[in-house]
């Protein structure tokens, strides 16, 4: 969700201004794609818009159960203990993989993705943690400078939203995470009973390692607290080492840490079993002073029960909570100027979303802001502020209300008032020794010196005059915060775009600097490879973080010192579609789109200035908030453009404009109705050969289409309907993926829930194909998101990108097909959104949707050795310390044949950190050079028969 500061294309063409900045300092370049293209509706229009009904309504269409409309319970615990059950076989002794590829990380790795965990460890401020949303747990070593991904165990949930550290000396070592996002990430449209997260993960070495309270993974306390534990908002650990966390509509307990959990040691301080409402009515907070002397709690104003909505208060966390705020009119729990109770979602007047923030040099001091249903569009403040004084516990003062003063002046004579995008990003922080500096962060970041008493400057978010950044490294949407331990003044956000960090937070201008070097968090819905063999030059729309582009031809300038830098901001807010024209030397076309039906050109030329146009058709009505169409990846020329159930069609891609250029295919809208919309396109592949070539369409409604010789085709041209007689119906064509060598074979994945996930045919040119099933019986539950079909000297690939990984096959075989597990650490459990083949030298690109991009190269060694041996100990007997400060060895099992091996290093996102070769014999590895953190060891032998993999920790 982004206010963003990168405009959207609304007029045919104009000149876009590439600025690059160089950091003498860093020695970063950060390039900046800056463009001047006016909007299509204020700022604030945009944002309600794409952070409301269309964002939630296209997720529910992918992901809803079609039998039941809604999220299937517990499906995403069941996700996860599929993909244990897969790596657990898979790494026995003995298994067989039918394919091997390595997977390559390809960013973007200086920039960042939705963040809403971030914490210092309060010891050392080189030690920190931060997860992006879907993206799972990083750790940095550091002070932020660097990070490597730690989330290995794979039971557990990607989605973590906040961290506690045990305050006690003892103990410092244990953290909590909390996960679960039901604003902004959950398909919560219309009604489902949906939430992300998988209750509390627990590490006890300081964050290297993470395994699951189990007691919050499910339905184990209570029959009906299955969803209570997917969402922890918040997490708090007081001086005697009690953990408090804050679920939907309970404040939860823990005095052992989880060690035993009885009703002596784990219940609810807090709550109602009313769990019958919408899941934003349920949404609470926990505080706790630095001193352990005061407990603060929040109930959302939207909750049914009117007798727990409001704040609270305890001075032991135990017995004496009491209401302080959200009371009855007149009642001594009513606070002067807050909003009247009610709790209506679509007509509501009432308040929201409450999040708490005590100052960390007052115990006494809480300052309380919730959402409060008015709208910035209007000029008013989407919050309200309090600050509450508690020394008196007995006799409490309230400040009158300050969410008036959420605003401040972004650029000269521009006032902006806080966004919430109705509790999505609400961001409430207190300086570690001013009670009086307060930041308050919505879209945008605003700070005050006395509490708000005052109107705000405007400090981060959208561009702006007030703020030092020049290379823009602070995005809007924020979600987190957190001080450095050893320096109060230096403060580090978390948003949409990652982390930045901000070296005095007291100074006027505050400036900020980039955090998020290997921080991989990017959440792509689509992505694109340059068609021409060698290249890795890529592409892909992100959300919040529009298209980025990854230059590895240098067209915009010098080779950046990181490759997998990606220039950002491209194009529109939330990217989409991308795809990319073969490059020359000099010159390659952009395809790049922004919701609801925005489609862009960018002409890439080396040396110039980068120009675009505007070319989604004049006359097509918004479509799906992420906009879909269809470059033909064999003849550029060929364009497809998709709004809702109509479809467009060009041959001049390159210079075709708004106005002319453009076919409607009504034949298509005829046929398809208004029953289903059009979410995936396919063109057979390799050079255009009229009736020999095919477009294959793929709907919302359980349909699938082919036209024969579709860029000749009239526009009254009717598709015929070769849909598979098993497919779930109402269910949604999520891609399709043709066979490079015979058109004849076509894969199709659906990707609800509670439907048949993945169809195969090899006759899809007959009048009525025969398909076969073949999600097997493995990962069939999973969300299945992405196909692709790679031909190869020795066979045909098959693989499939599903919400818990890439998995892959040679063999198809209807229901019992066998699907294996592909990729790195970090890939594995990743949202694969997208697959995009090269066929001209077999690069698969993967666009995942939290971790970014990965790409492997597919050729004659993988597909010529399908009985390659993992882990068999006659190849290595043993590798050891799994943990160790120094190095590692390992000792050979004496296979025949072998007379060098391979050794090498990567970091959990497949980095390569160190390699050699030796001879077949026992050997050591020295880890000195790395860095504390989770890595894996690989030795290949020479023949490629043995491949031995091992995870192992390096510790201080």
């Amino acid at each position: 969700m982004r206010k963003t500061a990168y405009l959207i294309l609304s007029v045919v063409s104009i000149a876009i201004v590439t600025l690059f900045v160089y950091n003498k300092l860093t020695g970063k370049k950060q390039p900046i794609l800056k463009n001047k293209f006016s909007l299509l509706a204020s700022a604030d229009e945009e944002e309600k818009e794409e952070g409301g009904f269309k964002r939630r309504l296209y997720e529910w269409k992918m992901l809803h159960d079609p039998a039941t409309g809604q999220i299937p319970k517990g499906i995403y615990q069941k996700e996860r203990e599929i993909l244990t059950s897969v790596i657990k076989r898979q790494s026995a002794i003995n298994f067989r993989p039918s394919i091997l590829n390595t997977y390559t990380a390809a960013g973007p790795t200086q920039n960042g993705g939705r963040t809403r965990a971030l914490a210092y460890d309060m010891r050392n401020n080189g030690v920190m943690l931060a997860a992006g949303i879907s993206g799972g747990i990083f750790r940095s070593t550091n002070g932020g400078a660097t990070w490597s991904y730690v989330s290995v165990d794979t039971s557990l949930m990607r989605n973590v939203n906040c961290f506690s550290q045990d305050p006690r000396p003892a103990f410092n070592d244990t953290w909590y995470a909390g996960t679960g996002e039901i604003l902004g990430g959950s398909a919560g449209y219309p009604n489902s009973s949906f939430a992300s997260g998988n209750g509390i993960l627990k590490s006890t070495n300081n964050g290297v390692t993470w395994s699951k309270v189990n007691i919050t993974a499910g339905s184990t306390y209570k029959e009906n607290l299955d969803d209570i534990f997917d969402m922890i908002f918040n997490i708090q650990v007081d001086s005697r080492g009690y953990v408090y966390f804050a679920t939907f509509n309970y404040i939860w307990i823990s005095t052992d840490g989880f060690q035993a959990p009885s009703n002596n040691t784990f219940g609810y301080v807090l709550g109602i079993e009313d769990t019958n409402q919408p899941l934003e009515a349920m949404a609470t907070d926990i505080a706790i002073s630095k001193d352990g002397t005061r407990y603060y709690a929040s109930f959302s104003g939207r909750n049914n029960n009117r007798d727990t909505v409001g704040v609270w208060a305890s001075t032991n966390g135990l017995s004496d909570w009491k209401r302080i705020a959200g009371g009855r009119n007149g009642q001594p729990d009513s606070v002067a100027g807050w909003k009247a109770y009610n709790p209506s979602l679509t007509n509501g007047t009432g308040w929201g979303r409450t999040v708490l923030s005590v100052a960390p040099s007052n115990a006494n001091t809480l300052y309380v802001m919730y959402e409060n249903s008015l709208s910035a569009a209007s000029n008013q403040s989407e919050a309200d502020l309090f600050r509450a004084n508690l020394a008196n516990f007995s006799s409490i003062t309230w400040s009158s209300n300050r969410g008036t003063n959420l605003t401040a002046i972004q650029n000269a004579g521009t006032t902006k008032y806080m966004e919430t995008q109705e509790g999505y990003n609400m961001l409430l922080a207190v300086h570690p020794t001013n009670q009086d500096l307060v930041l308050a962060g919505g879209v945008n970041l605003f700070r005050s010196t006395n509490a708000f008493s005052s109107s705000g400057t405007f400090i981060g978010g959208l561009v702006s005059t007030t703020y030092t950044d020049p290379n823009q490294f602070s995005h809007v949407d924020f979600h987190s915060f957190a001080f450095d331990p050893s320096n109060a003044n230096r403060l580090v956000v978390g948003n949409d775009g990652g982390l930045q960090a901000c070296n005095n937070i007291t100074s006027s201008p505050v400036s900020w600097d980039n955090l998020n070097n290997q921080y991989q968090t990017f959440q792509y819905y689509h992505v694109a490879i340059d068609p021409s063999a060698g290249s890795l030059t890529f592409a892909g729309g992100a959300q919040d973080n529009s298209t980025s582009y990854r230059d590895s031809k240098q067209f915009f300038g010098p080779a950046l010192p990181d490759p997998n830098d990606h220039y950002v901001g491209i194009f529109g807010g939330d990217g989409g579609m991308t795809a990319l024209s073969p490059s020359t030397s000099t010159q390659q076309y952009l395809y790049a789109s922004a919701q609801n039906g925005i489609l862009g050109r960018l002409n890439i030329v080396q040396g110039s200035s980068l120009t675009g146009a505007q070319i989604d058709p004049t006359g097509a009505p918004e479509g799906q908030f992420v906009t879909y169409y269809h470059l033909d990846p064999d003849n550029t020329e060929l364009l497809y453009y998709v709004s809702d159930n109509r479809l467009w069609r060009t041959t001049s891609a390159s210079t075709v404009t708004q106005s002319t250029g453009w076919t409607e295919m009504t034949g298509v809208g005829t046929t398809l109705t208004t029953n289903g919309d059009i979410f995936s396109l396919a063109t057979s592949r390799g050079s255009y050969n009229n009736a020999n070539s095919y477009l294959f369409i793929g709907t919302s409604d359980a349909k699938i289409y082919r036209m024969q010789d579709p860029r000749n085709a009239t526009a009254s041209t009717t598709p015929v309907n070769i849909t598979p007689s098993g497919i779930t119906a109402n269910s949604l064509v999520r891609e399709i993926a043709v066979n490079p060598r015979n058109p004849d074979t076509v894969m199709a994945v659906v990707s609800n829930y509670g439907a048949v996930s993945a169809f195969w045919t090899g006759n899809a040119l007959s009048a009525s194909p025969t398909w076969q099933v073949v999600e097997g019986s493995k990962i069939n539950l999973a969300s299945f998101r992405s196909c692709a079909i790679i031909a190869t000297t020795t066979g045909v690939e098959y693989y499939v990108g599903t919400s818990i990984g890439l998995f892959s096959t040679t063999t198809i075989n209807g229901n019992s097909t066998n699907w294996q597990l592909e990729g790195p650490a970090m890939m594995q459990g990743a949202i694969v959104n997208d697959l995009v083949l090269r066929t001209a030298d077999n690069t698969l690109l993967v666009g995942t949707h939290g971790n970014g991009m990965f790409y492997t190269v597919i050729g004659n060694v993988p597909t010529s050795v399908p009985d390659v041996v993992v882990n068999d100990k006659r190849f290595i007997n043993s590798v050891f310390p799994t943990i160790t400060p120094g190095d590692i060895n390992f000792r050979t099992g004496g296979a025949t044949g072998i007379k060098t091996i391979h050794l090498r290093v990567t970091n959990l996102s497949g980095q390569v950190l160190m390699q050699r070769t030796q001879a077949y014999q026992n050997g050591t590895v020295p880890l000195g050079p790395l860095s504390t953190g989770s890595y894996l060891l690989e030795i290949i032998s020479d023949n490629r028969r043995y491949k031995h993999v091992q995870q192992f920790v390096k510790t201080n």
